[in-house]
């Protein structure tokens, strides 16, 4: 056997090995973060504390935390309305890897410029809003949708000061059924 064919084969194997181990590992990780998803949406107190890793906040009246997850390094909460029908819903997001925050809105806008383009939204930088949240100013960026035929989508997003090192906030909801004010009083009652 020659030696170019024996370092390709160790090559190779080892890239297999790697393969392996890696398959193993997820393998072994998967059931943990599966259990978390799973009890985190189907147990109201778990579903808060996952929320409250990502912000101390109040639940806007109408509206109960849906579903939450817990990845150990990222977390999602939603809020929805409690009345059925209504197409809006709230999401807060944590990681546990602190950015900072001209970094965090780069990467917002980057993938929301990504979203626009796909669903042929336009961002409205002149109907952006700022709010004081935990004594920090936050700008929440806004983004229009009016796919033909259809009842046009809003969404607002930014990020703020929470629990979590990184925490972030997207609010989407179509025409009508987009509540400004749950999004208010949801950021007035950060702390």
């Amino acid at each position: 056997m020659s030696k170019e064919l024996r370092i390709l084969l160790i090559v190779f194997g080892s890239l297999i090995g790697v393969c392996v181990i890696a398959f193993g590992a997820l393998l072994f990780m998967l059931p943990r973060l599966m259990h978390n998803m799973v009890a985190a949406s189907d147990n109201p107190a778990a579903m808060q504390r996952t929320a409250s890793k990502i912000a101390t906040f109040v639940v806007p009246a109408g509206y109960r935390i849906r579903s939450a997850m817990d990845l150990t390094v990222t977390q999602t909460a939603t809020l929805a309305p409690i009345e059925r029908g209504k197409a809006f819903q709230i999401q807060l997001q944590g990681m546990s890897i602190p950015a900072s925050d001209s970094s965090q809105d780069q990467g917002a806008s980057l993938g929301l410029k990504i979203t626009a383009g796909i669903l042929h939204c336009e961002l409205q930088p002149d109907r952006e809003a700022s709010y004081i949240v935990r004594g920090q100013v936050i700008k929440l960026h806004v983004m229009a949708c009016n796919p033909k035929g259809g009842r046009g989508l809003k969404v607002e997003y930014g990020t703020f000061p929470g629990n979590a090192a990184t925490a972030r906030i997207t609010a989407t909801g179509f025409g009508g059924d987009f509540d400004d004010g749950a999004l208010r009083a949801l950021l007035r009652s950060v702390r």
